[in-house]
């Protein structure tokens, strides 16, 4: 494989914007968008939040590393990485070889305006979501 990276990752807080950029990304280079958590979702036959439910975060983390493993070898993609798959330092390793990383950001203010409503997160299934 050569040096040039033919894929991109889009890595971001949950809320940031990584699933409505990312087709857009795609459909600028005439590319695929594949999101992480779908796959991991898919892949597992369950959906994030059974899987948060039945194995937790730690649970989650390793399908998410698993599915990320299978889009190493395809180009042309734009990835839209789940919120915390830079938590592991494998995870890291492998976007920084293969892909074109970039950190989309969004204030806290706007993150919370657009996850307010969203039971799909289990993440923020707390007290207090804006602190979580």
């Amino acid at each position: 494989m050569s040096s040039a990276k033919s894929s991109v990752a889009l890595i971001g807080f949950m809320g940031s914007g990584k699933s409505t950029v990312g087709p857009l990304v795609a459909e600028l280079f005439e590319w695929r968008f594949l999101d992480l958590d779908t796959l991991t979702a898919e892949a597992a036959g369950m959906s994030v939040n059974e899987v948060f439910a039945a194995e937790g975060e730690e649970g989650w983390r390793r399908r998410e590393s698993s599915a990320l493993v299978k889009t190493l070898t395809d180009d042309h993609l734009v990835l839209g990485c789940g919120g915390g798959v830079v938590l592991s330092e494998h995870n890291r390793r492998e976007l920084r070889e293969r892909f074109v990383t970039v950190y989309l950001f969004a204030d806290k203010e706007l993150i919370m305006e657009r996850i307010k409503s969203s039971e799909e997160r289990p993440l923020l299934q707390a007290p207090d979501p804006a602190r979580k």
